[in-house]
């Protein structure tokens, strides 16, 4: 991965597939930026070691992070929440959730695999890969958003975008929802990059 990360460069991990929604990839996870005339928001922020990456894609655009009107999270995992913690203490930026997934954002509720469960399994080839690729993205030193809050149909329509939650099931209470984006006809919905590296 850190041999991945000196290649990143944010003109070659960005692309546009719709008007105003630029699909960002990671060396080790995704996020996405929408922009329009009101601003721009971020939608997830990636594993903790994707934190200048996350910076430097936005600043790529043209744009200032402190300026993020917010950012939606998708599901409480660490390769989703990664920079969350950061924008809301360095920026005031709102962190969003579904209501359902809110516990887990803020760091109250777990819902994914424990550590004695990884490592009972660790002497399969894959599984330790896995291992070894969430500690080096930084997925130990992960904050919980504390001040995240639950997104309404009204908070998320004043957002760029004007974005609308589409309940889908999911792997977490609160997973699941899509992100519509209607004024760009087009659907948002992030999954870790082991399972796919396109929105």
């Amino acid at each position: 991965m850190k041999q991945q990360k000196t290649m990143w460069q944010p003109s070659s991990s960005t692309s546009e597939p719709c008007p105003g929604v630029f699909f960002v990839e990671g060396p080790a996870s995704n996020w996405i930026i929408v922009r329009d005339e009101s601003g721009f928001m971020i939608i997830d922020s990636g594993y903790p070691s994707d934190r200048a990456l996350v910076l430097e894609s936005i600043r790529h655009m043209g744009l200032r992070p402190a300026d993020a009107r917010a950012m939606l999270i998708t599901h409480g995992h660490v390769d989703h929440t990664g920079s969350a913690a950061y924008f809301s203490e360095t920026y005031g930026t709102p962190i969003l959730c579904a209501p359902e997934e809110l516990a887990h954002v803020q760091g109250k509720e777990k819902h994914q695999v424990t550590f004695g469960q990884v490592i009972v399994r660790a002497w399969r080839p894959r599984v330790f890969r896995w291992m070894a690729h969430v500690i080096e993205a930084g997925a130990l030193k992960a904050q919980p958003a504390t001040a995240a809050q639950a997104w309404s149909a009204g908070t998320l329509s004043r957002l760029p975008g004007k974005p609308e939650a589409v309940l889908l099931p999911g792997h977490t209470p609160g997973h699941g929802p899509a992100l519509r984006m209607p004024l760009a006809d087009a659907l948002a919905a992030l999954r870790s990059q082991a399972s796919a590296s396109r929105p």
